[in-house]
């Protein structure tokens, strides 16, 4: 899609005109102050339609299908510009099991939509959560020697990289995307409960993979952090098995309720099958980093690399 702004009318006098050339069969909106100001849809024979336009900031937004193309335009009595904003497939238009690409230290890096309008009582409706599909960096959960020191993932050393040197390997605008997402947590050394908590980015809760877990006898509870999301069996499919039960875990946000303290990892062996560890917090373990986008995050079509938002 291109835009062109033309000029008419007498000297001195100000008529811009916004030119604007999409595929037949595309839908164009001019919107002001984020309000449709005017809409036209290009007939089979059509290619570009022509905005009257006054002084002022517009958008002027082209849809044909799922394909979105914006540009703002800025309008006044100096002179005309205009900037491409974002173009792309919008997040929300996804099916959950999808995968796009977001830069990390500019390489690109595949994400699952993992669950649309996650936690809407926590975080209304509209966010799209993303978890990174390659686990290949292992970190420990905390440097607490004493393991009932770390009562809270919000404590640890894992969350604070997550949120800082992790969060920093994307592009401005993906960082500013993610925004803050509150999630269920366990938060405290003999918490019976959960409770919200936030952040930017996080990793999945041993729920959210889809397990659960109670040893009554010895007194150890895991409480249900959210909901199982519904790509947990796919992520789980996806994992290459392993001879080393500490070698194939990966961390997970949930606490050991018990005296005890850790927190939870899980695994899979060489023959497929599942494998819990109730992890000391100095182990260095797998990292499967998540955050959430809104529904108006824009993938290309063609490469599935995240463009922008709106």
């Amino acid at each position: 899609m291109s835009i062109s702004i033309l000029n008419r009318g007498a000297s001195g006098g100000l008529k811009p005109e916004l030119t604007v050339t999409a595929p037949s069969g595309s839908t164009l909106y001019l919107l002001q102050n984020g309000i449709i100001v005017a809409t036209y849809t290009l007939g089979v024979s059509e290619t570009e339609h022509t905005f009257t336009v006054r002084v002022g900031t517009y958008t002027v937004r082209g849809m044909l299908g799922t394909h979105t193309k914006s540009f703002e335009v800025v309008i006044d009595t100096v002179g005309r510009f205009c900037t491409e904003i974002v173009y792309g497939v919008p997040v929300s238009s996804l099916p959950e099991g999808s995968l796009v690409k977001l830069n990390e230290n500019g390489s690109p890096v595949e994400f699952y939509v993992a669950k649309h309008d996650y936690e809407p009582a926590l975080n209304g409706t509209g966010r799209t959560l993303l978890v990174r599909k390659p686990v290949n960096e292992r970190r420990i959960m905390d440097s607490y020697t004493v393991v009932i020191d770390c009562t809270s993932f919000l404590d640890a050393d894992l969350y604070a990289w997550l949120n800082a040197d992790y969060k920093n390997r994307f592009e401005s605008t993906a960082q500013e995307a993610m925004g803050i997402t509150r999630f269920y947590h366990t938060n405290g050394l003999y918490a019976s409960s959960v409770s919200p908590v936030q952040g930017s980015v996080f990793i999945p809760s041993y729920y959210e993979m889809g397990y659960t877990y109670e040893d009554s006898y010895n007194n150890v509870r895991l409480y249900n952090e959210g909901s199982i999301l519904p790509i947990a069996n796919r992520i789980y499919q996806d994992k290459v098995g392993s001879s080393s039960d500490y070698h194939n875990s990966e961390w997970t946000r949930s606490r050991v309720a018990a005296s005890t303290g850790g927190f939870f990892s899980w695994g899979k062996n060489a023959d497929g099958s599942f494998v819990r560890v109730a992890g000391e917090v100095t182990l260095a373990l797998l990292v499967r980093p998540c955050f959430t986008f809104p529904e108006t995050a824009l993938f290309d079509p063609d490469t599935m690399l995240f463009t922008g938002w709106y």
